[in-house]
């Protein structure tokens, strides 16, 4: 069932609205593979919680991977991840 108790649909969510993806969303979101999902899971570098039979992982830490990722190849760690997102959506 697709909807609330009284029949109505969820309105729908966009990615960066959500405060939990799914895997398919991160990999989706990151532009990866599942097996580079779960290999980014298991070895901690981004966590993830079950909720039932699903595995997600918090919008938060999307964004500590990012800026980790961006602070190791720029050296930049005084950055927070809202001002990167400014500056790669900024025009050129």
């Amino acid at each position: 069932m697709n909807g609330n108790m009284n029949g109505q649909p969820y309105p729908s969510i966009g990615l960066d609205e959500k405060a939990a993806l799914s895997v398919d969303e991160f990999c989706q979101v990151l532009g990866i593979k599942r097996t580079t999902a779960f290999k980014l899971i298991k070895s901690g570098a981004v966590q993830s919680f079950s909720l039932g039979s699903r595995r997600l992982i918090p919008r938060c830490a999307v964004d500590d991977l990012i800026a980790q990722r961006v602070a190791e190849a720029t050296g930049r760690t005084d950055v927070p991840i809202h001002q990167l997102r400014k500056e790669s959506a900024a025009p050129a």
